[in-house]
């Protein structure tokens, strides 16, 4: 849906809902509101974690992307996060070990609190032999464990950042959008998304409806 279309239906949804547009929805608000909410919707599919619901974001899904070591620790590879990384669907790593090079080693998540347990652990800690090695994620980056043996790269399937719309100048509110960042939505996702919008607009103005237009674009999803 073309960005201006999405602001004339957020219009349209605010009237049709009764709101009293006090502050009036200019350009500049909605697009704070509207890229707000978009994050929240895809945030809201991620959490439900229903193979039906992750159509609703399957374009947002980078396949496979290979991160090359960004750092080397006393007891982590470090690979940063792509600049656009929402969050991680899938992760697997390309080790070596003297002659035995370039073999792929199946990751799994750890929490920060418990990787001193796990490193002493034989049947967690890292193992190239098992194929196998914990990781954590920090807010910029995939942290690997290794043992005696190097990770070479690591692999990632991610669902990015929704496109966040914009103004041609963002320092005029009243400016028009710029067409080279449309969203990334079909017209039934984006219906939701500006449903999380009215409702969003409605608790900002103190006005009791925004439970039920709230509750009303869940629903859909």
């Amino acid at each position: 849906m073309q960005v201006e279309e999405s602001y004339q239906r957020y219009l349209d949804k605010v009237e049709k809902n009764g709101l009293n547009d006090n502050a009036s929805t200019d350009r500049g608000r909605f697009v704070r509101l509207r890229n707000e909410n978009a994050n929240i919707f895809v945030q809201l599919i991620i959490g439900k974690k229903t193979a039906n619901n992750y159509r609703y974001i399957q374009n947002l899904l980078v396949p496979d992307k290979r991160i090359s070591i960004s750092k080397k620790r006393s007891l982590t590879y470090d690979f940063e996060l792509p600049k656009d990384y929402f969050d991680l669907a899938n992760v697997y790593a390309k080790a070596s070990q003297g002659e035995c090079l370039n073999k792929t080693l199946y990751l799994f998540e750890i929490k920060e609190e418990n990787k001193n347990e796990i490193l002493q652990d034989d049947f967690q800690k890292p193992s190239f032999l098992a194929r196998e090695a914990p990781y954590t994620i920090t807010s910029d980056s995939i942290n690997v464990f290794y043992d005696n043996f190097k990770v070479d790269a690591i692999y990632t399937s991610y669902y990015r950042y929704p496109t966040q719309i914009r103004l041609i100048d963002p320092s005029d509110s009243d400016s028009k959008f710029n067409e080279n960042f449309q969203t990334d939505f079909d017209d039934q996702t984006e219906d939701i998304i500006l449903s999380l919008c009215a409702g969003q607009f409605a608790l900002n103005n103190s006005d009791p409806i925004y439970q039920a237009l709230q509750q009303n674009a869940i629903t859909k999803i």
